[in-house]
């Protein structure tokens, strides 16, 4: 039985290493990725986006304005 304490004990370790794998790989997929956001108008109108940028995080506030 003694010898099968150090085995048991590796095995601990190797599960605790897997199962943190497994959450900190599930923490980077659980991101949202960034959101493009494209505007168009007809004739001569034109639309602006408050703050003007190329990508918006999940959940970001944007204005937009019909001039």
């Amino acid at each position: 039985m003694n010898g099968l304490r150090p085995m048991m004990r590796s095995a601990s370790v190797v599960t605790l290493m897997i199962v943190l794998l497994i959450s900190l790989t599930r923490a980077a997929w659980s991101q949202t990725p960034p959101f493009t956001l494209a505007t168009s108008s007809q004739g001569n109108g034109t639309v602006t986006a408050d703050p003007g940028q190329a990508d918006y995080a999940d959940g970001s506030q944007v204005n937009l304005t019909a001039l």
